[in-house]
């Protein structure tokens, strides 16, 4: 019989394939190369430290945050309250799932602080 050691294990595929950096890294990597950024980080979690830009809630009322210089981070109704009290021109580190780039923002969901 042969017995295998369990590391790194985790209970959710998002945990397991967790990367942080900042959000103008994040952007810059996207904007070098958006083929080869979605084939790495979309739909991986990121956690990204960065600058608010703005806050708002979009057209199904879900709050959002932009983070400089343009990554939309869309949350669930559950943290109105949270994204409400939150500043532009602070410093915030958000965790959520890799959409990808739209328009001129990239795209995160299910996002969480």
């Amino acid at each position: 019989m042969l017995l295998l050691p369990m590391i790194g294990f985790s209970s959710s595929m998002d945990e397991a394939h967790d990367v942080t950096m900042t959000a103008q890294g994040f952007w810059d990597t996207y904007h070098r190369n958006e083929l080869q950024a979605d084939l790495k980080y979309q739909g991986t979690r990121v956690s990204l430290g960065g600058i608010v830009r703005e806050v708002g809630k979009d057209q199904d009322g879900d709050p959002y945050v932009i983070i400089y210089p343009g990554i939309h981070c869309k949350f669930s109704e559950e943290y109105y309250m949270h994204v409400s009290r939150l500043q532009p021109r602070t410093a915030i580190g958000i965790k959520g799932t890799v959409v990808g780039l739209r328009g001129s923002f990239i795209i995160l969901k299910n996002c969480q602080f």
